[in-house]
């Protein structure tokens, strides 16, 4: 289905509760400055000692390296457990924007290009967004999604969600995969054009090597990693076994 892929140009940042002060600010900015600076996060001062008072830093936080102009530089985006995201400089920390992106938490933020990012939250959804606004208000726009995830056993996080880029052959244009997995059922999807209408996914069981379906009383993943080499998944379970599929 492909060569090895990846996300380039960008750097996962641990976000703690706390790590990047009140984000619960109005935004300074809708645009995305121009330059790409150093990966220091200004830290914001609030009324309550740098918690926020709404939601949880929740997941990773996603970096990317852009081009120069108005929509470019270097900015981040960090998810939080009351659906919202909030994406600030990345040089001097000012806050550009704050939505409410999912009805839940927010476990993951992938980076698609200088412009674009997409989040997938407890809700059961992916969402591509488009940082340069256009939405409600001048905000940022709502592009594609995709529906319907998977949310067995223990529930979605950071770590049951993965992306992979696929290049095609020249002159095509990249392919961006999502997989998930939880308990004993996965799905995978491209995410969707934007203008594209929703996208919902059916969530299958894995097979067994005889290719009989796996209940949920035989297989509670709780974590994946895809390896480039022959397009292989190690899930991590919930019993302490790794598991490699294909």
């Amino acid at each position: 289905r492909g060569g090895a892929g990846g996300l380039e140009g960008f750097t996962r940042i641990g976000a703690e509760r706390g790590a990047l002060g009140n984000l619960d600010e109005e935004p300074k900015g809708l645009g995305l400055g121009g330059g790409s600076g150093s990966n220091m996060i200004h830290q914001h001062n609030s009324s309550n000692n740098g918690q926020s008072p709404i939601g949880v830093n929740t997941c990773l936080a996603v970096q990317c390296e852009g081009g120069g102009g108005s929509a470019g530089g270097s900015w981040i985006c960090v998810g939080r457990s009351d659906g919202v995201v909030v994406c600030v400089e990345g040089r001097m920390g000012s806050v550009l924007n704050t939505w409410k992106a999912h009805d839940d938490s927010v476990v993951q933020i992938y980076c698609i290009n200088a412009n674009q990012v997409v989040t997938v939250g407890k809700d059961k959804r992916a969402i591509l967004w488009d940082l340069r606004g256009g939405g409600v208000d001048g905000g940022v726009m709502k592009m594609s999604s995709i529906v319907d995830l998977p949310m067995r056993g223990p529930g979605m996080t950071m770590n049951s969600v993965a992306m992979r880029t696929f290049n095609r052959k020249e002159g095509g244009k990249a392919s961006n995969i999502l997989y998930t997995v939880s308990g004993h059922k996965a799905a995978a999807a491209a995410i969707q054009p934007p203008g594209s209408p929703e996208f919902k996914v059916k969530p299958r069981n894995f097979c067994d090597p005889g290719g009989q379906k796996v209940q949920k009383k035989k297989l509670c993943a709780r974590s994946m990693v895809l390896l480039p080499m022959r397009n292989l998944m190690i899930l991590g379970c919930e019993d302490g076994e790794l598991k490699a599929c294909v």
